[in-house]
């Protein structure tokens, strides 16, 4: 994709170049399958949330599920903001959809979806909690590191 100085985007490459074939400046290109947005999206799962209607006998259970629906979003925002590396998987694919339907395969069109759905949420807080933890050990690391070269610096130098 090619942006020109004000950041639209453009369609060739030709717009974005100078006589001599270089970038002008100010002008980006971004590369196939590489981001070139970073921003945090708030509906996951949200599109399938449904409406309660008037009399609707379900209504109780439909607003639990929307509401199951709505943790496991903030779940998956608390990961992109977590900065998880990319080999952790988020995908709803793998989390809910293939469950529900091995769910329905198994014990038939029971409503267990808000318990498949807590489980991912669950999943979902044990992996962030775990790659903070490693965050914090590489910072205490690292915090060891350099006081022991601060340490070394003060004998060097007396």
């Amino acid at each position: 994709m090619f942006f020109d100085e004000q950041g639209k985007h453009v369609r060739t490459k030709k717009e974005i170049l100078d006589e001599s074939g270089n970038v002008i400046n100010g002008c980006k290109m971004i590369k196939k399958n590489e981001a070139y947005r970073n921003s945090l999206f708030t509906a996951k799962i949200n599109s399938s949330n449904r409406k309660v209607g008037k009399n609707n006998l379900k209504a109780e259970q439909i607003v639990a599920d929307n509401e199951k629906r709505l943790q496991w979003n903030r779940e998956v925002n608390r990961v992109l903001v977590s900065a998880v590396p990319r080999g952790y998987s988020t995908d709803k694919k793998e989390y809910i959809t293939g469950q529900i339907k091995t769910s329905i395969a198994v014990f038939g069109k029971q409503e267990l979806f808000a318990n498949i759905v807590a489980t991912a949420v669950t999943a979902l807080a044990l992996l962030i909690s775990k790659v903070l933890q490693k965050a914090r050990e590489m910072a205490a690391c690292i915090w060891n590191m350099e006081l022991e070269q601060e340490k070394a610096v003060e004998v060097i130098e007396t």
